[in-house]
């Protein structure tokens, strides 16, 4: 008689966790854009049904080419602002610098590395993952409350067939649960900084003959301007 109650409770909670997950309000995974994007976005703010501001959890990255005379000094530049706004050095090989600085720094320290030399290139990429966060918030909430479900059935279980099928539930739901925390905390720190990727080219110097164009061009123009 104790174990056909086990069975049933096990089935009940079975239906009551599968009803609880597609009651949950379903989420887009986030409204992905890049591109260049309005610089007024690393603010952004979004209304709640309630009308209470709620903060939008973006991701910036900016990718940008610079040409230079000094390239060696450009990269301790770039380098140097990791620290300066609140970040550190991800990599620095053959002339490309990649640094993480506080998001809401990113703007700035954009701004900052285009008076380093000559733009080339610059993109700028953002995207809103803020549907994707708590679509992972939601399932880690609704996986605990079915653990914690399971660890007082775990207590009732009388046969070792009982306790194995409960225990292997426990199980999935604990490393669902740390999965959805590591995503979790995968975003948030890809919303706390930004990456700024900076490849820096030496900015190619006249030779001989370049030089002797040079001269008559000047030399050209200065007649002109005589005449």
């Amino acid at each position: 008689m104790k174990k056909l109650l086990v069975i049933t409770g096990l089935g009940a909670l079975l239906l009551s966790s599968c009803y609880q997950y597609s009651a949950t309000p379903a989420y887009s995974g986030g409204s992905a854009s890049s591109g260049n994007r309005s610089e007024k976005n690393t603010d952004a703010l979004t209304q709640n049904t309630d009308n209470t501001p709620v903060d939008r959890l973006v991701k910036f990255t900016a990718d940008m080419r610079i040409d230079t005379k000094e390239p060696d000094t450009v990269m301790v530049h770039v380098s140097k602002m990791a620290k300066k706004y609140g970040g550190y050095i991800q990599s620095m090989s053959n002339g490309v610098c990649a640094i993480r600085v506080r998001s809401e720094n990113f703007l700035v320290a954009v701004n900052e590395v285009t008076t380093f030399g000559k733009v080339i290139e610059k993109n700028i990429h953002s995207e809103d993952v803020t549907d994707a966060y708590n679509d992972y918030k939601v399932r880690q909430e609704n996986a605990e409350k079915s653990r914690q479900r399971y660890m007082e059935l775990l207590q009732k279980a009388h046969t070792i067939e009982e306790i194995l099928r409960v225990e292997r539930e426990i199980d999935r739901l604990t490393l669902e649960i740390e999965q959805l925390k590591g995503r979790l905390a995968l975003l948030t720190d890809q919303t706390s900084y930004s990456t700024i990727t900076v490849n820096v080219h030496e900015k190619a110097k006249p030779g001989v003959i370049s030089y002797a164009f040079i001269g008559i061009y000047k030399g050209v123009k200065w007649l002109f301007v005589r005449g």
